[in-house]
């Protein structure tokens, strides 16, 4: 994504391979262990005009999605302790310096919070969620949180009707 100012672009990239993984690799050894070889996806910002990388998240964590504040200072991201997928959950949402540094929690409980998008004033994310349900196949539904932390709420607390389900 376009920084505001237009002079970076933010973006996720799988971490690289270890020592361990280029041997692997080198050998073609293409042995996998299931949950065990999965690497992580980090935020990255690329400056255009000194065309350099720079990371911005470090950890055992996984970044799933993230997005821009509208001034440029904050990123908000969700992510889950893994990338393997039957095991990523919850998948909770932080709030960092566009610089990257320690992250700020501002959604975190069981199920899933995915998708953050920043409001135009910038005090407001809205995300797809689940609401803190530990369950599969729970219903995800719009959600928003201050951008400072706090409460979060459902925009749509009633199921969706959803006509082509009629036809069924």
């Amino acid at each position: 994504k376009w920084s505001p100012e237009g002079d970076r672009i933010v973006f996720m990239t799988v971490d690289a391979l270890s020592k361990d993984e280029e041997k692997k690799k080198k050998d073609k050894d293409d042995a996998r262990m299931i949950g065990q070889d999965a690497r992580m996806t980090h935020l990255w910002a690329i400056d255009l005009k000194e065309r350099k990388a720079q990371r911005l998240t470090r950890g055992r964590f996984h970044i799933t999605g993230f997005d821009c504040s509208p001034n440029g200072r904050q990123l908000v991201y969700a992510y889950a302790r893994t990338s393997v997928s039957d095991e990523a959950r919850p998948i909770n949402l932080a709030i960092i310096a566009s610089g990257g540094g320690r992250r700020k929690g501002i959604v975190q409980r069981p199920g899933i919070d995915r998708s953050p998008w920043w409001s135009p004033d910038g005090k407001t994310i809205a995300f797809v969620s689940d609401g803190g349900v530990d369950d599969r196949q729970a219903e995800s539904k719009l959600w928003v949180v201050p951008a400072r932390g706090g409460e979060s709420r459902c925009l749509l607390p009633d199921p969706v009707h959803r006509p082509e389900a009629d036809a069924c």
